[in-house]
């Protein structure tokens, strides 16, 4: 099993995430396609989100993710979020990216 996906496998039963991999300049990559965990704001998608940036870190894995939304509010709940997880703003996109930290 790939280690992201191993990372999320024991995900709290309301919680989970959806991750495509694939290769970004020579580099691996896995886009969050989801993140759906209810009910929100009792921590679990943060726990969830930490032991995937955890885990990428670990493996050398970029991580992305698009946040567009509508309206407006969740497009900023959303960038908060992925930016309080080391999540960066592509510029001229709706994509935020992780790199892997040390």
């Amino acid at each position: 099993m790939m280690p992201l996906f191993e990372a999320v496998a024991d995900a709290p039963e309301n919680g989970e995430i959806t991750l495509h991999g694939t290769r970004l300049d020579g580099q691996k990559l896995a886009y969050i396609a989801a993140v759906n965990v209810k009910p929100r704001g009792e921590g679990n998608g943060t726990k969830l989100m930490k032991r995937l940036t955890n885990t990428a870190d670990k493996h050398g894995i970029t991580l992305e993710v698009s946040i567009a939304a509508e309206p407006a509010a969740d497009y900023l709940r959303r960038e908060k979020f992925f930016s309080r997880l080391g999540f960066k703003a592509v510029p001229a996109s709706h994509i935020m990216r992780r790199y892997p930290q040390k």
